[in-house]
This record gives structure tokens, sequence and C-alpha cells, in this order.
């Protein structure tokens, strides 16, 4: 028995000619994602001619910018926290790939934003620091060496696309990076249609935290379709297998008056399959059941089969899962 399941992903597609598109991305090591990432976003990706993540962290004057907005806050925080340079999560990731790849690059927030949201992790002292030992790691190309910790639990949840509004609501409400979201969601939604009007032959590839996608309220595709965007969720149809087992099996039976005869016919098949056998051993057949003659806790098809003394072998095939 088999059925098609729908999986959307964290794709959006800008229809407009050529389309352009919005990946919903998670801030953890690119090494648990993106090798497993479908090939809607892979392909999306590739297409593109532009990219563009929440800041551009690959940019040399991205972080003089930073660094000068810190300098010039007249406010001053004299606790430091624990703040390391950024590892090579998802989003750096796909800025250093897109670069390679000669595609431009650029952010979506300024970096006087990111100044004034960060600026309390640590005083200005200890933000040069990070911004040089960065910009070091920019210049010889070891940026996002470093491993980082993964939230597990969000992890799993982002892979297994179960992201949803109640799921998001709890991190809404117990997580204070969440805080100004919506602010963030307007900035950025303004950022995206300024560059959008720029060009309609550009490909855009936009990545943002899947916090600015997902979830019951007006996030940043709710705020982009006010602007007149048709926007679509991309999503994928498998085809599943699922096994007739005996508990299944067992249920139809006592439930479908079709299966009354059932031991009789499975007795009545399997003698003139004998018979055909020791006709010739040289002839190949391919006998065609339904699958409720030949499954199941029962005497059926096989096991009748098997008493004449045949070795019969049920084929498995084995497929290689990533979770």
């Amino acid at each position: 028995m088999s059925y098609k399941t729908c999986s959307c992903t964290y794709l959006w597609r800008i229809e407009r000619s050529p389309p352009s598109y919005i990946f919903g991305t998670i801030h953890v090591s690119q090494e648990h994602v993106w090798p497993y990432i479908s090939k809607e976003i892979r392909q999306a990706f590739i297409s593109s001619t532009h990219v563009y993540a929440e800041a551009d962290l690959i940019n040399m004057n991205y972080w003089d910018d930073f660094l000068r907005c810190v300098v010039n806050r007249t406010r001053r925080v004299e606790r430091s926290t624990n703040v390391t340079t950024p590892g090579k999560v998802v989003d750096i990731h796909l800025m250093m790939e897109a670069r390679r790849s000669n595609k431009t690059t650029g952010g979506l927030e300024t970096p006087e934003y990111q100044c004034e949201k960060l600026f309390n992790f640590a005083n200005s002292t200890i933000w040069t620091l990070i911004v040089d030992r960065i910009k070091s790691r920019l210049k010889n190309g070891t940026l996002g060496e470093p491993k980082m910790d993964q939230p597990e639990e969000l992890l799993k949840t982002y892979m297994c696309s179960e992201l949803d509004d109640a799921y998001m609501e709890q991190l809404w409400n117990n997580t204070e990076e969440f805080d100004d979201i919506d602010v963030r969601d307007e900035n950025m939604s303004r950022r995206i249609h300024s560059l959008l009007k720029k060009s309609k032959k550009r490909r855009y590839f936009f990545a943002v935290g899947a916090g600015h996608v997902v979830g019951n309220r007006k996030h940043l595709i709710v705020r982009l379709k006010k602007y007149g965007y048709r926007i679509t969720r991309i999503c994928t149809y498998e085809k599943v297998i699922f096994e007739l087992d005996d508990a299944y099996m067992e249920q139809l039976w006592n439930n479908t008056e079709e299966f009354d005869d059932i031991d009789v016919r499975d007795e009545n098949m399997s003698r003139p399959i004998h018979s055909l056998l020791k006709k010739s051993k040289k002839r190949r057949y391919f006998f065609a059941v339904g699958a409720g003659h030949v499954v199941g806790n029962r005497k059926h098809l096989i096991v009748r089969l098997k008493k004449y003394g045949y070795r019969i072998t049920r084929i498995c095939t084995y497929e290689k899962v990533i979770l």
C-alpha cells in the first residue's frame, strides 16, 4: 500500500520572472543542515544571482561600520560575556559559497541595527577584539572553523519540518531573541521590496531565520504579500510504502465481507500453482494475487505452498535514510 505524503520545505518562491526565493534557515553549523537540504532549496540557491542574508557577515566593510557604531555609543556597558566569533552557521556557509560562485552578496539588516541589538552583550573594548578576530579570519579564510553547540531539540524540529504555530509561539514567549522580531520583519520586508523593485532580471535568494517566515503572526511573508507579491511555499511529495502488517490485515479480515472465504480461495489457488510448477522446471512463472492472500498471521497462500516442500523467500530492499 502506498501513499503520497506532502512535506513543505522552508523555501518560498516569489512568483515573478525569473523567480526569487526566501529560505528560512536556522543559525546552527551548516554541517548539520545543508548536506541534507532538499533538492528544491539547493537548486534555488544555485540558480540565484544575488544572495542576501540577515547580515552581510563576510563583508569587511560591514564589520568596520559595526565597530564604528559600537565605539560611538555614548552608553558603556561594564559587564562582559563569553562572546565568540560566529561559527560556520548555515547563513555564513551560504554567503561564502555564493561569493565563491561569483554571486552578489549582501545583508538585509544594517550593521548599525545589529550594533544597537548586540551592544549590551559586551563593552566596546571587547567588541573591538571580537571584530578584529573576525576580520582576521575573513582574510585568511578560516571564518567558521570553531564548532558550535547545537540546540538539539530545535535542530530536530527544524529538520523534520515541524516548526508549526504552537512550537513557534512557545519560542516567542520564552526567548528574548524574539522580542523585536516584528520590527525586524518590517525592516527586512522593506529592504527585500526595495531590492526586488531595482531589477526584474535578478534571481534573489534571501536567507533569513525560520522564525521570520513561519508562525501564526504577521511575519515576513505576510508583510511582503501586502506589497502585492504572490508568494508560494514550496512543498515536496514523496511516495511512502506502508507494510500490510498482521494487525492491519486482521482488521481487514474482520470487517470486510470480501475475505469471508479467503481460506478456501488460498487452498484452491495453492493447488493449481503446485500443479503448474510440477509440469516443468524450466518455466519462469510470475503469479500475481491480491496481497491479502500472502500476508498476515494465518495459514495464507505462502504457508500452504511451503507445505508442498517449496522454499519461498520474501524479497526485501534496503534504502539509506538520512535522519
